[in-house]
C-alpha cells in the first residue's frame, strides 16, 4: 500500500522508470513529484524531469518502497518519507 509523502521507485508501463513522491492518492490517478529520473509520453514535448508534477494512472505502475535493503541503483540510500 503506497502512500502520500513517501518516497518510492515508480515502473510505469507506458512513461518508464522514475524515483517520485507521492503528493496525492485518488481513484484511479495518483499524482507525484518526479524527484530522480524521467517520465516520457507520447509526442516531443511529453517528459518529466527532476521538479516537475505528474499524474499517473495506478493500474498502469508498480512502486516500490525505497529502503536501505532496496535503495535506487542511481541515487544510493533514499530516504523513505519526505522530512527523513
Amino acid at each position: 500500500m503506497i502512500e502520500a509523502g513517501k518516497t518510492y521507485r515508480l515502473r510505469h508501463q507506458r512513461k518508464g522508470n522514475a524515483i517520485v513522491r507521492i503528493e496525492s492518492i485518488g481513484e484511479p490517478w495518483i499524482h507525484v513529484v518526479i524527484v530522480q529520473g524521467t517520465l516520457r509520453g507520447i509526442g516531443a514535448g511529453a517528459l518529466w524531469v527532476p521538479g516537475d508534477n505528474a499524474t499517473v494512472r495506478d493500474s498502469l505502475c508498480e512502486f516500490t518502497c525505497l529502503t536501505a535493503e532496496r535503495p535506487a541503483p542511481w541515487i544510493g540510500d533514499a530516504c523513505i518519507t519526505e522530512n527523513a
